[in-house]
């Protein structure tokens, strides 16, 4: 279970400022985790691959420093998350989907590399909850609804390095 706490993530974010503080973008973002206990030899296999997709417009803020050589990145948005576990136990495959609301902040620090580019260090907290999913389990498919306290939490962390492309 503690493989599935972490994992790898894809970010892709535009952003157009309109003017030298405010901007408004659109972000993405692929977090994939995977953990195995077992083998297929024994009948004790237990296996999860998780694919959490993000996607949603946000508004983002920018503080120059000095020269304009570094900046810091303030963002936050609202958007569409897609939650998909396909699992196995004991030779049965069971399938998870379920999408939910979700909400994105961000904090971000960029230093200058070259004219056009940024090197940046950024954290990123997303969060939302299912209230719901469609299991498929041994070919059946059914609606689970969760009740208030059973609700599945989709919160994550998020610690990266990229590369900005300043126009």
């Amino acid at each position: 279970m503690r493989d599935l706490k972490s994992g790898l993530s894809f970010n892709v974010d535009v952003t157009c400022f309109f003017v030298e503080k405010v901007g408004v973008g659109l972000k993405y973002n692929l977090h994939r985790s995977k953990a195995e206990i077992g083998s297929y030899t024994s009948s004790a296999l237990l296996k999860d691959d998780i694919h959490i997709h993000y996607i949603g417009p946000y508004l983002c803020a920018r503080l120059y420093g000095a020269q304009q050589k570094n900046s810091l990145l303030l963002g936050m948005g609202m958007g569409y998350t897609h939650y998909k576990d396909e699992g196995f136990y004991k030779n049965i495959t069971v399938t998870i989907i379920g999408k939910t609301l979700a909400f994105s902040y961000d904090i971000g620090y960029d230093i200058q590399i070259a004219k056009n580019f940024m090197l940046g260090l950024q954290l990123s907290l997303t969060g939302g909850a299912l209230s719901r999913y469609t299991l498929t389990k041994d070919g059946k498919t059914e609606t689970v609804e969760l009740s208030d306290d059973e609700y599945e939490g989709l919160g994550r962390l998020d610690l990266s390095v990229g590369l900005r492309f300043i126009k």
